[in-house]
């Protein structure tokens, strides 16, 4: 069993938050499943991105830059590159996901 590495807890969202998945010039919808300060899990359909810096945007939060940190069939787990930009960007999602915004 491979030992939790992250720092910050993350919470499971049980309809997805909805986000569009960019970079370089590929652009994709998505959900994400699984979130936290530090990172999150998305769903989407078909191959993920092969570069490895992407951006997560939302309607109403904007948007968080992330680095690809794995990926699997149809998942892709991300690490935000800014907690503060997290922090924001989950305050405004709050209706989809409760976190312990304090960390």
């Amino acid at each position: 069993m491979t030992a939790e590495r992250r720092r910050w807890p993350r919470n499971e969202i049980d309809e997805g938050i909805p986000v569009i998945l960019t970079g370089d010039g590929w652009s994709q919808p998505c959900l994400i499943s699984d979130i936290g300060l530090g990172g999150a899990e998305v769903r989407l359909d078909g191959t993920p991105p092969r570069n490895l810096e992407v951006r997560i945007e939302h309607p109403a939060a904007g948007y968080l830059y992330a680095t690809r940190a794995w990926v699997g069939t149809g998942v892709m787990g991300v690490a935000f590159d800014s907690v503060e930009h997290a922090r924001a960007f989950l305050s405004i999602c709050e209706a989809h996901v409760t976190l312990p915004l304090s960390a």
